[in-house]
């Protein structure tokens, strides 16, 4: 073992080196390493070791120092203190993370055999195909309204009885045939309108996908069953209304027999009239409701008017069965001649 006796010169002497390395910036002269510990015959190899007493120096370079030799030759004996701790550091912490992936793992593993060991869902037992939804469509009827080119009323009086023309149209008055299955209203078919409705559109409004092959039973008063050039048969309502309850029964093409129900139903339109001056948008008359196929008699004006041509509209306001539900209403410009 080396000791403090050991001096400095004869390990120089000895190694036939040159101090190369104990001229070090803030650390002044190396001296030999003289703590307990370090065997001699280490020190009989490449280089020796030496202490840094500068506080500084050890901070900056560690507390080792390697001597170059005499043959030019490096060899780095220990590592830097900091160096190490920190590697030491930085192993610990690839160890625990480690640890910690392994135990992950098993625990994911154990999860995963608990879920499969689980009974499987049931399956949905509504669950198929998409079926494009069928929606009802408005056949409502159109209102139908006069038409005018002009009135000839009589002068200097509000009191009108002739010269001119406020009526409802017959056509507004109308039957529905109300289709339903099983209670289930699903359309309405408006009655002599002569249209025809696919009967697998009903069908298909009751949630049967089946196409109608067949109809079996239906009253020929009241319905035309018919064919499209496609082979889809149709219904047709006609001859006004009924009373009570009519059916049809539909054969369908995977043996299902359905019943139709149609329930027949009056609707009209009731129309009142406004007839205004362009100038200024004078009212000069305003009628209550008119029934269908009626005429009004008499007109009493806002006021009289003088001999002469005016510019006039009359607006017509058409109202459901209800009467205070309103549709769209039609504006008709005429020429009014006061004489």
């Amino acid at each position: 073992m080396i000791n403090k006796r050991y001096s400095w010169a004869n390990l120089l002497k000895s190694r036939d080196a040159k101090p190369e390395g104990a001229k070090v910036r803030n650390c002044g002269r190396c001296q030999p390493v003289a703590a307990s510990g370090v065997p001699l015959e280490y020190l009989q190899g490449k280089a020796l070791l030496f202490m840094l007493h500068s506080q500084a120096a050890r901070e900056k370079y560690g507390q080792l120092f390697v001597l170059q030799s005499a043959r030019n030759e490096r060899e780095t004996v220990l590592k830097l203190q900091k160096t190490t701790w920190i590697i030491l550091a930085l192993a610990a912490a690839v160890v625990v993370m480690g640890g910690y992936i392994i135990v992950d793992r098993n625990t994911g593993g154990a999860q995963a055999a608990a879920s499969a060991a689980a009974s499987a869902l049931p399956m949905e037992e509504t669950q198929g195909a998409y079926v494009k939804p069928e929606t009802p469509v408005d056949r409502s009827k159109n209102v139908t309204l006069p038409g005018w080119g002009g009135f000839t009323i009589p002068a200097n009086t509000t009191k009108i009885t002739q010269g001119f023309e406020f009526h409802n149209p017959d056509k507004n008055l109308w039957y529905e045939d109300h289709i339903s299955i099983d209670d289930t209203e699903l359309e309405k078919l408006v009655v002599d309108s002569g249209e025809a409705t696919e009967i697998s559109h009903y069908l298909k409004l009751a949630g049967i996908q089946s196409e109608a092959a067949e109809v079996t039973a239906y009253d020929k008063n009241c319905f035309v069953v018919d064919k499209t050039a496609d082979g889809a048969l149709t219904l047709e309502a006609i001859n006004g209304g009924f009373e009570g309850e009519k059916t049809i029964t539909v054969q369908t093409e995977d043996g299902q027999t359905v019943t139709l129900t149609a329930a027949s139903q009056q609707e009209c339109y009731y129309i009142s009239f406004g007839l205004y001056l362009s100038d200024g948008d004078e009212l000069l008359y305003q009628s209550g409701l008119v029934a269908p196929g009626n005429y009004i008699q008499t007109m009493d004006l806002t006021r009289k008017l003088k001999p002469g041509e005016y510019d006039a509209y009359v607006v017509c306001q058409p109202y459901r069965s209800d009467k205070k539900t309103e549709t769209n209403r039609g504006i008709v410009k005429i020429t009014l001649t006061v004489g």
